[in-house]
């Protein structure tokens, strides 16, 4: 249980600060464990599963987003206030628990692509499509912590 609501912790701390437009890292020196000798050691399995935190997150960022440098903080556009946005082209949305995400795409004209990103395990749910031009709500895969990606246009995202 300790290190379940560790982990939790450190994946909403990890996503609310990318989303809020800055970096995150997760140390590795040999005082984070990856000297045998050292007293942390002990804790791999727990070290190694918050990595797999820091890689799913890494991962959706380099291999889903189209344009990283254009996004800035939205807080108003989404439900929960923790939004990375392009508005009108791409939308990111992490949200922490509920059963749906309200997201404001009135800058976004015609169709978009939605999908929800697990990030406790790095996968993608099918993407549905929608439409721009007023608010909508999405319903999440579950009430959990889930990252929803919105793009713009309604072709098939690569990755999908």
């Amino acid at each position: 249980q300790g290190d379940a609501t560790l982990h939790d912790a450190l994946m909403r701390l990890m996503w609310g600060t990318a989303l809020a437009g800055a970096g995150f890292v997760v140390q590795n020196d040999a005082s984070y464990g990856f000297d045998p000798r050292c007293a942390m050691a002990a804790r791999s399995v727990a070290r190694d599963a918050v990595l797999d935190l820091e890689g799913h997150c890494a991962r959706f960022f380099n291999a889903s987003v189209r344009n990283l440098a254009a996004m800035a903080p939205c807080a108003a556009l989404a439900s929960g206030g923790v939004c990375l946005a392009e508005p009108g082209h791409e939308y990111v949305v992490y949200s922490q628990d509920g059963p749906t995400i309200s997201l404001d795409l009135s800058a976004l004209a015609g169709a978009a692509l939605a999908r929800f990103y697990n990030p406790r395990t790095g996968r993608f749910e099918p993407a549905s499509k929608i439409t721009g031009g007023a608010a909508c709500v999405l319903n999440k895969p579950d009430s959990s912590d889930w990252v929803l990606h919105v793009i713009a246009g309604d072709k098939d995202h690569p990755d999908v």
